[in-house]
């Protein structure tokens, strides 16, 4: 079995100093599957499938007892700019989506506007 640290360890000692290396256990903490994310300038210039070959390289021992390894491989303006859209989409839902008390608020609202419009739209319906 393969420990995550192990992983971690031996990619940032063989990466290019200041490379950002998270690995992370999903396979439930038996060491079969492992998503790795790896942020290097180490990457720049490099096609995703040369940076895997890179990683795999340098994991060529601990490969063959992984069972699943998933690679997330940027160089640190690809990072970057994941890193803003991201936070762009989570502001853009939190705009749009309420929370808690302002949820409701906005749900009995949007039901009293409805209605408004139906009324107006046949008022007569009420009398029925």
């Amino acid at each position: 079995m393969v420990s995550a640290e192990e992983i971690e360890t031996k990619l940032k000692e063989n990466l290019l100093p200041g490379a950002l290396v998270h690995v992370e256990d999903i396979s439930g903490g038996c060491g079969n599957s492992y998503e790795l994310l790896v942020v290097s300038d180490e990457f720049d210039k490099k096609s995703p499938l040369m940076r895997h070959r890179k990683i795999h390289g340098i994991l060529k021992e601990e490969v063959p007892l992984i069972h699943a390894l998933t690679l997330n491989v940027y160089t640190v303006a690809q990072y970057e700019n994941i890193k803003i859209k991201e936070k762009a989409e989570s502001e853009t839902k939190a705009n749009r989506e309420p929370e808690g008390e302002n949820a409701e608020t906005a749900a009995n609202q949007d039901k009293a506007d409805k209605e408004d419009r139906a009324d107006k739209e046949d008022p007569d319906a009420l009398s029925q």
